[in-house]
């Protein structure tokens, strides 16, 4: 696989997203303003250090993480649209011609969305920090490999989603209710430990679920690296499974595609 188009591919896919006013704003000014409206709800800068306020900080940071999970999901739909927008103006049969491989394309989409996710997450983990009270008590080292694992579940995701989708309209649709489906039985909106047995059998299908854990495992005062390890693993296995599904399923035009 040659370096230059690799570079060249995904120096176009971060200028196209920079420049996209409505994927900057969802990808970051909506978690904030949500996250800003929570912070309000729930009282968190009043001061209180009793254990009531403790649990509901803890409350506060899980649905912060909820919040950065959800967002960098509806950051992979859009990343997933693009690919099949490009496709539909007959970008990809250029590309083709070039000749580009399909390894190449797909490397280059991962590495320039897992950049947008791990820069989302940058700044909406700053933000929190900074503006919403949101302490790391558990492993900085653990957040970070959380981060970076679930950065790349996400654009493998995306890929998949590309890989997968016959138009842009409809994979958008039904991405959109395919994460709102992961988000609220991965616990994302409330602790999967509240779920009833059945349920949290099945949220253990779902990437989320190991997402929110492994961000509640480094933030809480009881989590530690080795907690988040097995969150990181899972999630790693998800990564592996999406991308290999996308790179299989992968059609260079719409009438190829399934």
């Amino acid at each position: 696989m040659s370096i230059r188009p690799l570079y060249s591919l995904i120096r176009k896919d971060l200028a196209v997203f920079l420049t996209d006013r409505r994927a900057v704003i969802l990808s970051f000014a909506a978690p904030l303003l949500l996250a800003g409206f929570f912070s309000f709800a729930f009282g968190v800068s009043d001061g209180d250090v009793g254990p009531a306020a403790r649990l509901r900080d803890a409350m506060f940071a899980h649905v912060f993480a909820g919040l950065a999970v959800q967002f960098l999901l509806f950051s992979s739909i859009e990343s997933g649209v693009g690919l099949l927008l490009e496709r539909q103006k007959g970008l990809w049969r250029r590309l083709q011609a070039a000749p580009i491989s399909k390894f190449t394309l797909l490397s280059a989409r991962a590495i320039s969305s897992g950049l947008i996710a791990l820069v989302m997450l940058t700044v909406l983990i700053n933000a929190g920090i900074t503006f919403f009270g949101i302490e790391v008590k558990g492993s900085i080292g653990g957040l970070l490999l959380i981060s970076l694992i679930y950065a790349t579940t996400t654009s493998s995701l995306g890929l998949l989603i590309a890989a997968l989708g016959k138009t842009p309209q409809a994979a958008r649709s039904l991405s959109v209710l395919g994460v709102l489906i992961m988000v609220m039985l991965g616990g994302a909106w409330m602790p999967a430990s509240g779920f009833p047995g059945w349920l949290q059998t099945v949220s253990a299908l779902i990437p989320t679920r190991w997402a929110i854990e492994g961000f509640d495992s480094a933030l809480s005062p009881t989590g530690s690296f080795s907690e988040v390890l097995p969150h990181a693993a899972r999630l790693a296995m998800f990564t592996v499974a999406f991308a290999a599904l996308a790179v299989w399923r992968f059609r260079w035009d719409e009438s190829n595609a399934a």
